[in-house]
Formats: C-alpha cells, structure tokens, sequence
C-alpha cells in the first residue's frame, strides 16, 4: 500500500506535510529510531499489503479467513525451475519458470536471454524475490544461494512524501530506514548451532563452526 492508494474504503495517506499549516497525512511517514516503535506508522513510506483482509474488522473476534498456505504451486514451479538449471537443464528450466510468469501476463524469458547458469540464477532469483514476497522464504533462499551476507547487510531505504502548499506531492527515494544503524550477519548463520543437548550427551559431535 502506497501513498494515494484506495484501502478500506479511503485512501492511504503517507506524506508529511511541508509545512506547519499543512497536516501530515492519516498513515504518515515517521523515522525509525533503534529500538523503538513507529507508532503503527510507515518508516518506509510503503505497507505491505499481502495477506491483509479487507472489510474484515471484526478480525479480534471473528479471526480471520485465509487458508493457511504451507506450499504454493508457483513454488514449487520455481524450485523446479532452480534444480533443472542446478543440473546444466536450462531450456527445460525456462518451463516452469515461465509458468509462474503466465499467471500474470509477463513475457516468456527465451533461451538467448540465458546464455548460462548465471544469467538464468539472477532472472530466477528476482522471480522469487517477487513472487514470493512477505511468504517468509527470502531469508532461506539467501542462505541457500550463499549471498545472505552480501544481501542481508545492505541498508533499507525507503521514500519520503511531502504535501506541498499547491496541493501537490514531492517524493524523496533513498531514504534511511534503518535509523542508520548497520545490519549485521555473520557467517555461522549459514548453519544451524546443534542442539545443547546432543552436543552433551555424545562427545564425539562437533558442533557446526563458530557456534
């Protein structure tokens, strides 16, 4: 959701005013500080929309009515697009691939658009990025691909939009949304620590390095 988008019968309103006189907007945008809480407001200038239940506002009493997702078709289409093109299979793997591209109306990627494995990876690894947004999986496909590290400690950023005196807006990308506070992975989080007490009851099990 978006500053100007229509939600729950209004429309999202994410700027800050330029001036005094002029109110910021009902969801406006307010700066992340370390450790403390926006308020419920946007520290991005963005909500993610996936998942929410619109005209449900009853959700504290009635719940909610998703079905509960443990694999999605379109997942398992990109795993299998990955593991033919892990296995030198490109032509087949562009199938599946190209499946998930379908749903919603986007050009098939053709063989001379990947001439390698390479090439192919990058195509796949922006499909899921965007495909499976907000499902909870980015971070295992990180960890997967060995680019966590180089992935995960680049800073967030965000748009900043102001309402100006003509009625207008200005928008300000690039923004730090993360109260320029560094983000930190180490390379032990490419593996799991074993269990304490497996570690304690058999001697000759090495826990996984530098846990």
């Amino acid at each position: 959701l978006y500053n100007g988008a229509q939600w729950e019968g209004r429309e999202i309103q994410t700027y800050i005013g330029a001036l005094e006189d002029i109110p910021n907007g009902t969801d406006y945008f307010v700066e992340y500080k370390n450790a403390s809480s926006t308020g419920g407001h946007t520290c991005t200038g963005y909500y993610i929309r996936k998942y929410l239940m619109e005209g449900n506002k009853n959700y504290t009493v009635d719940n909610g009515y998703n079905t509960e997702i443990i694999l999605r078709y379109a997942e398992v289409l990109l795993n299998k697009a990955e593991a033919l093109a892990m296995q030198g299979n490109i032509k087949d793997a562009l199938d599946p691939l190209n499946e998930v591209r379908a749903r919603v109306n986007l050009p098939d990627i053709e063989i001379t658009d990947v001439p390698d494995i390479d090439a192919f990876m990058k195509i796949l690894r922006k499909e899921r990025c965007c495909e499976l947004a907000g499902e909870g999986l980015r971070f295992w496909d990180l960890r997967r691909w060995g680019i966590a590290k180089e992935v995960i400690t680049q800073p967030v950023h965000g748009v900043l939009v102001v309402r100006t005196p003509a009625d207008t807006y200005s928008y300000t990308p690039g923004i730090d949304a993360d109260a320029g506070t560094p983000r930190i992975y180490q390379d032990r989080y490419d593996y799991f620590s074993l269990p304490a007490d497996e570690l304690t009851n058999n001697k000759l099990c090495v826990d996984n390095p530098n846990w």
